[in-house]
């Protein structure tokens, strides 16, 4: 009986495994169709003949055309996070985007796929697509959180100077894009030394990364306050913004302009799923290690709401001058607070712990 109990598991270990294997070997295969033909125009008949199996058996695998492109999608982010680590684990700051840049150039045609569906336009394929793409988008984000870390390596060693490092990934992401799609138009298929120089130069210029040989003696001095870019929660949204109309009638003057503020962030906020808010930013109940950029003194803060300020040491309501502020800000971001009639100047150096990371969606 043992034995044909462990024969049986042994055939299922079997059929498991060619089934894995059948069913990456139809999403390599969609992936080159995808990539020449487009999601629109590919259709199934086609991988299904390139991968020596029936249209049927596509169908029972993976339930539509759709469902099959998004593994593509995901196939390809997660190898493009998986590069991206590499090369940071191996190069210092400034050659590791260099080298991203190259990997890019290197791999356009494929990355394109996946990048086209998170930017407003591609060179050589445009198509609306109407599928859920959560866990895409996800990677997306965590892509571009793996370069803002690249980036804030190079502001702790003072190769770049001082600036907001998710937005600055953005950026760099958003010309890169930009460069890859003309790359793609000229048929080029090789960059050289003296072009690779001119685009890391031009990039690193544009986006205020300095390169080694710039002085940039008085950037230490700086103050970098940029805009909010609020990534929440439906249930946080609602509960500030009730929050919020409350306090506009109790709360003393000073706070008004604090709450505006406030206000008008939530107005533009994303409103996404819980798994969608990147990493680097500062959300409700999160915590944080804060620098005061006057004494150079550490400190941290966890941003609660009102009716949790006595749970935590160092709890800091959203409705104070300073929880206002800090809703919504990236780490590395600097800000000022308007505390005691004077305005103070805080920079946000890490977040210790951020709910939507660590999986605790229903704080």
């Amino acid at each position: 009986m043992a034995k044909t109990l462990k024969k049986k598991k042994k055939e299922n270990s079997r059929k498991q495994q060619e089934m894995q294997k059948r069913q990456l070997d139809i999403i390599a295969v969609a992936e080159k169709i995808f990539q020449k033909e487009g999601f629109a125009a590919t259709k199934t008949e086609d991988i299904a003949k390139d991968a020596k199996v029936s249209v049927g058996t596509i169908y029972n695998i993976f339930g539509s055309k759709e469902k099959l492109f998004s593994l593509v999608l995901e196939d390809i982010g997660n190898d493009l996070i998986e590069q991206v680590e590499i090369i940071d684990k191996k190069y210092g700051p400034a050659k590791a985007l260099e080298k991203i840049i190259s990997m890019r150039l290197s791999q356009y045609r494929r990355n394109a796929l996946f990048l086209m569906q998170f930017t407003t336009s591609c060179a050589y394929n445009n198509f609306s697509l109407n599928i859920a793409l959560d866990k895409q988008r996800a990677i997306y984000y965590n892509y571009v959180g793996k370069i803002a870390k690249i980036i804030e390596k190079g502001i702790k060693t003072g190769i770049f100077e001082p600036v907001n490092s998710f937005a600055t990934a953005i950026g760099f992401e958003g010309l890169l894009n930009s460069f890859v799609n003309y790359w793609f138009d000229s048929n080029k298929t090789q960059e050289t030394n003296s072009e690779l120089n001119e685009i890391k130069k031009n990039m690193f210029d544009i986006l205020r990364l300095r390169g080694e040989n710039k002085d940039f003696s008085s950037v230490a001095d700086r103050t970098v306050v940029p805009e909010r870019e609020v990534f929440i929660t439906k249930y946080d949204y609602l509960r500030i913004k009730e929050l919020i109309d409350v306090a506009q009638m109790f709360e003393p003057g000073s706070l008004v302009e604090s709450l505006k503020r406030l206000n008008t962030a939530l107005d533009s906020a994303k409103i996404v799923n819980s798994e969608e808010v990147p990493s680097d930013v500062i959300t409700m109940n999160s915590k944080v290690k804060y620098i005061d950029m006057d004494t150079g003194e550490s400190n941290i803060m966890q941003l609660v709401f009102p009716a949790d300020i006595s749970k935590s040491r160092n709890a800091v309501s959203i409705l104070s001058p300073f929880g206002i502020e800090v809703l919504g800000q990236w780490k590395g971001n600097s800000i000022e607070v308007k505390q005691d009639g004077k305005i103070k100047k805080y920079r946000l150096d890490e977040i210790l712990y951020q709910p939507e990371s660590a999986g605790d969606f229903y704080l």
